[in-house]
């Protein structure tokens, strides 16, 4: 089955011609792109860390089958509290596979995390709007990307609140080789009790 994937989606918001093309397959100039290679590798590094945060996670295995993989989701949320890494949740044709999916009673928390970054003391409350209170556009895809992984776990999950999560980098905060797990920022939790 074709699923409409995270990645699907923020393709589809910035050029839907570009999203068609890639689920017919053609090839993309970006196919194998060293320097998007490197990010990618940079965003793992980052992503690495923050699961240091939670000691008591697991990753899901990744088969190759997102129903078998999402059907190991649902079964270790259904067990009971748990953290789960890299958790593949499908609805309908919806599929997304979750950086941190924490279950805390009724409550899922989805935790996204991105190699950016944001100065706690300086930016304030809210790094994502701009003086007349609109977000700000390097932070808009970000927060879609979030906000898809929120509709597709709550449709998947009506009876659980649904809390997301966006970890960034603290550049106010000091890493050393002891404590470079701690240097995140949760820098938004939106809550929102279904999608």
């Amino acid at each position: 089955m074709a699923y409409l994937t995270k990645s699907d989606f923020k393709a589809g918001q910035k050029c839907p011609t570009s999203l068609y093309y890639a689920k017919k397959r053609y090839p993309s100039i970006n196919d194998e792109n060293p320097y998007l290679e490197f990010l990618a590798d940079g965003g793992y590094m980052v992503e690495t860390m923050a699961k240091l945060l939670f000691a008591e996670g697991r990753s899901i295995a990744r088969t190759g089958d997102p129903e078998v993989d999402s059907a190991a989701t649902v079964q270790a949320i259904e067990s009971g509290d748990c953290t789960l890494f890299e958790a593949t949740v499908i609805h309908g044709k919806l599929l997304v596979r979750v950086d941190v999916l924490r279950r805390d009673g009724n409550r899922l928390h989805i935790i996204e995390v991105k190699a950016s970054s944001v100065h706690s003391i300086d930016d304030g409350a809210d790094p994502f709007r701009g003086a007349r209170g609109g977000i700000k556009s390097d932070w808009r895809e970000y927060l879609e990307d979030v906000a898809y992984q929120t509709i597709v776990v709550g449709r998947a999950f009506p009876e659980y609140q649904v809390v997301p999560h966006l970890y960034l980098v603290d550049k106010a905060k000091m890493a050393t080789a002891n404590n470079t797990s701690i240097c995140f920022v949760c820098a938004v939790m939106i809550t929102a009790s279904r999608a």
